[in-house]
């Protein structure tokens, strides 16, 4: 009898402070990878290890003894020296080791050129191509050039050293993909671990990929690989965004209702988070889910919070909603450098009136330390979260965090292109510091340091305590000394960390 081909797909631990959402956030892209397979081969054996479920060194343990035929790795840019460590340790047991993800796609030729251990790097949807690697592999084919060739988004390194981009891009339309199957994941941990920490029976969803920034024309299945990644660098995003997706595609709205409906018979879920980016509003007719003793997260831009949409928004997902809106700033010229719509003070404080008579929650992010930012609009902006502090019918979350400076991003992309010292900096890295990208940012594009932004998270997580005790107040992108000065409130974990 032939033995099964053991698959390991591994989202590794992240390093710095996150937010408090992966509390109750799933691996998707594996779990949809691992559906995907599963649906389509025989004879296979898949295994998927949660970061946010598990340490670092159990994945680690699991990997050495597991002994995986192939491992899948989906790394952010937190988690990226943790996938190596996993990934050189599968290689040296004779794994067929990929990357992909976000983060490996932006990176791909540098963690080709450094890491001998990574074979190949799968760039953007990774469904089809992971499948036809693993199916070519059971037919028994191991060369890198059998296996990655004719294989659409992936990259890899020729044993001279070349670095061969794809042949071609391809992109799944998403009701091409089956909805995902959450049995290959850790359920039941997965759940023990939401309802410790205060959240119930919750877990993430996704109806879209992309944002709607990202919305041109319609998307082709297949370009050329330059032609795909010019498309990507003239899409309009926000300076801090590091995605890499093209265009902006969701699912119907009765495949919706399915994905909610059976999570909730099946598992007893009655609190979803749905990551797409930016929720559809324009629903025909009475598309009720029917789940009213539910809540439902979802994203939403500032400004298309209004009377109208959250009527809709009601008929469709219940009385209990939590909007997650990026606001970034409260200074019209910071918004404008982070790719977001005019909106001034007194627009969102009447959005956050709109908001309380409707009994709708709100669940801000901001950010501190973007392109030309000073102490006074750092200040315009803390006003704000005063106001929403203030109401704590409003809100009971609120995310604060340096800004980010992601590989991919525009605001990443034009400071190496501006500052020579920055290029030289970082050009061939495989791992980027956000603590030591955001002092380099600061330093290229603002007369601020790391220290004075730390010190305003802090005053910031004070405010917010003194004003609204019970609230969360939640902080990224921050190493563990720095967490320790800032001290964030994370409501949910006070009696588990």
């Amino acid at each position: 009898m032939n033995k099964k081909t053991k698959i390991l797909l591994v989202y590794p631990v992240i390093s710095t402070s996150n937010t408090n959402t992966s509390t109750y956030s799933a691996p998707l892209g594996l779990a949809s990878i691992a559906t995907f397979c599963n649906q389509n081969l025989k004879g296979i054996e898949i295994k998927i290890l949660d970061g946010s479920l598990m340490q670092h060194q159990e994945q680690i343990e699991f990997c050495r003894s597991y002994k995986p035929n192939i491992i899948g790795l989906s790394p952010t840019v937190s988690s990226q020296k943790n996938a190596y460590e996993i990934a050189e340790l599968a290689k040296n047991n004779d794994a067929l080791v990929l990357f992909g993800g976000v983060n490996s796609s932006n990176l791909f030729r540098n963690m080709l050129k450094n890491r001998e251990f990574i074979d190949g790097v799968i760039l953007f949807d990774g469904e089809i191509p992971f499948y036809q690697i693993v199916k070519k592999f059971i037919e028994g084919k191991k060369s890198k050039e059998d296996l990655f060739t004719e294989t659409p988004n992936v990259a890899y390194k020729k044993k001279n050293g070349e670095i061969c981009e794809p042949s071609k891009i391809y992109i799944p339309r998403l009701e091409d993909i089956p909805k995902i199957d959450y049995s290959v994941l850790d359920m039941k941990r997965f759940l023990e671990q939401t309802r410790k920490r205060g959240f119930g029976s919750a877990i993430t969803y996704y109806t879209g990929k992309g944002c709607a920034k990202r919305s041109g024309g319609d998307i082709e299945k297949e370009y050329s690989f330059d032609e795909y990644i010019n498309l990507v660098k003239a899409m309009k995003t926000c300076g801090f965004c590091g995605r890499n997706e093209l265009g902006f595609r969701t699912l119907s709205q009765d495949k919706e209702a399915e994905i909610v409906r059976e999570l909730y018979n099946k598992y007893g879920i009655t609190r979803f988070f749905n990551v797409q980016d930016t929720i559809k509003i324009n629903y025909q007719g009475n598309k009720s889910l029917g789940l009213e003793n539910c809540i439902f997260r979802l994203f939403v831009g500032i400004e298309n919070i209004n009377e109208k949409n959250i009527s809709l928004l009601k008929q469709r997902y219940g009385p209990n909603i939590i909007l997650q809106a990026g606001i970034e700033s409260a200074d019209p010229n910071m918004r404008k450098a982070f790719g977001k719509v005019q909106i001034d003070k007194s627009k969102l404080i009447k959005i956050f009136d709109l908001m309380e008579k409707e009994k709708i929650k709100l669940h801000p992010s901001f950010i501190y330390g973007g392109k030309g930012e000073t102490k006074e609009s750092i200040e315009t902006t803390i006003s704000i979260i005063e106001e929403i502090a203030r109401r704590p019918s409003l809100s009971d979350w609120i995310l604060v965090s340096p800004e980010m400076l992601l590989p991919g991003s525009p605001d990443f992309r034009n400071m190496l292109e501006e500052f020579p010292e920055m290029k030289e900096n970082y050009e061939n890295k495989d791992v980027i510091s956000l603590i030591q990208s955001n002092k380099d940012f600061l330093k290229c594009y603002t007369k601020l340091d790391r220290n004075i932004i730390l010190t305003y998270l802090k005053t910031t997580g004070e405010l917010i305590k003194k004003l609204n005790p019970n609230a969360t107040y939640d902080v990224k992108g921050i190493g563990l000394d720095e967490e320790r000065f800032v001290k964030p409130i994370w409501k949910h974990l006070e009696k588990f960390v």
